[in-house]
């Protein structure tokens, strides 16, 4: 059995950006699906859902993207005001097409960690992961796990991610822990990239605690750690926290009561109630075209 999970967000923001109708995403899939000629039994869209439980652990994670939101213009709050509304309509929508796991507080990274974790995965099961967001890399750490990344165009396998993306899941989450992502508001070493990092891995054998050692002798102490942290380790296990990959096991004992029982659902898949949810939801502005709908059939 093979599996699509998308990162649904993401594909929705992009069609936001494009000022195109958002429930032409289901047709993106479709094409991106048919043109690779992947062929999957089950479709999963991620959903983010509310403030990320990460904020508890640093509460300044992606606070920075609200301010940079004030300076933008009063039309693009608007639409954007409007997109947010539309979102949070989008897991009844979806159901026709496919399984929907939104649970408060998990991203939808989290989710595609859990499920490419999992038994889920096993047994010879295929997961594609749908985004071009460049942390689901940390994610295809198995044979059986590959990324559709829609702005590269292409299906990438464990085997050429470093080809690809100049890192492997484990050199991204190392990477990750050193130098910080700048996208979600958490600091790492100042002017430190994949290049030092590379470079200072490769020189310690590939050895974790020998690399760590390496940078810990460079800059501890020095004006390069960032604001709050006296050593690398303690800012390296600080952000590792952050951005390690989720199991099952993080997860609540309600929450996993519910992504099983959502991965037991079996979608709709009518036309008539496909354009019945939209014009319900949406209006007839959001209504899918014939096109739309035939598309997301092909497979």
């Amino acid at each position: 059995m093979n599996t699509l999970v998308i990162d649904t967000r993401l594909m929705l923001y992009n069609r936001f950006h494009r000022n195109k109708s958002l429930l032409g995403m289901t047709a993106d899939v479709a094409s991106l699906l048919h043109y690779k000629r992947v062929y999957v039994d089950n479709i999963i869209f991620a959903m983010d859902n509310g403030k990320s439980r990460r904020v508890k652990q640093f509460k300044e994670y992606k606070a920075h993207r609200g301010e940079a939101i004030k300076k933008k213009s009063d039309d693009y709050k608007e639409k954007l005001k409007k997109f947010n509304e539309d979102y949070n309509k989008f897991e009844q929508y979806l159901r026709n097409y496919g399984k929907v796991i939104s649970l408060p507080g998990v991203e939808a990274d989290d989710i595609a960690s859990i499920l490419t974790k999992s038994t889920f995965s096993a047994d010879g099961n295929k997961i594609y992961l749908l985004s071009s967001d460049s942390d689901w890399v940390k994610f295809v750490d198995n044979d059986s796990t590959f990324i559709i990344n829609p702005q590269k165009n292409k299906v990438i396998k464990k085997d050429n991610l470093k080809e690809v993306y100049g890192y492997d899941p484990l050199e991204k989450l190392y990477l990750d822990c050193f130098a910080g992502v700048a996208k979600e508001n958490v600091p790492g070493l100042f002017r430190f990239g994949p290049k030092t990092f590379m470079k200072i891995y490769e020189e310690n054998e590939r050895n974790f605690r020998k690399t760590l050692k390496a940078i810990s002798s460079i800059y501890d102490g020095s004006s390069r750690l960032p604001e709050g942290f006296e050593t690398v380790e303690e800012m390296f296990y600080f952000n590792f926290e952050l951005f390690r990959p989720w199991t099952f096991e993080d997860l609540t004992d309600e929450e996993k009561e519910i992504l099983k029982k959502e991965l037991k659902f079996q979608p709709y898949r009518e036309i008539e109630r496909i354009v019945s949810d939209s014009y319900e939801l949406f209006g007839n502005i959001y209504m899918p075209s014939s096109v739309e709908i035939e598309k997301f059939y092909l497979q």
